[in-house]
C-alpha cells in the first residue's frame, strides 16, 4: 500500500463505524454494504469522496441516517478542518 491508501482506509473505516453506530442508534438494521473513499490531490487542497454502496435499495430515512453518518464521522470531522504539522523533529540516538 502507498501512505495515502492508507489514509483512505482508515477513512472508510471510521465511516463503516460511523454508520453502524447510528443505525444501531436509530434501532435499524441496515443491508451489507461497502464503503470507498479516494482521495483528490491538488495543488492548494485535499478533497475526499466517500461512496457508501448497499446490496439492496435503501428507504429515505436509511439513506438519510447513512449520509448524516458519513459527515459525523470523526475522522470525517478531523479532516475537513484545517491540517498543520507540527513537531518535526530529528534525532541521534
Amino acid at each position: 500500500m502507498r501512505p495515502h491508501e492508507l489514509l483512505e482506509s482508515a477513512l472508510a473505516a471510521c465511516i463503516c463505524m460511523s454508520i453502524e453506530m447510528a443505525a444501531e442508534r436509530a434501532g435499524t438494521t441496515l443491508p451489507e454494504g461497502t464503503v470507498e473513499v479516494t482521495i483528490d490531490r491538488c495543488d492548494n487542497e485535499t478533497g475526499f469522496n466517500a461512496i457508501v454502496r448497499y446490496d439492496a435499495v435503501l428507504p429515505d430515512a436509511d439513506r438519510e441516517l447513512a449520509r448524516s453518518a458519513v459527515l459525523a464521522s470523526p475522522a470525517a470531522n478531523t479532516l475537513r478542518k484545517p491540517v498543520r504539522m507540527e513537531r518535526i523533529l530529528t534525532a541521534s540516538t
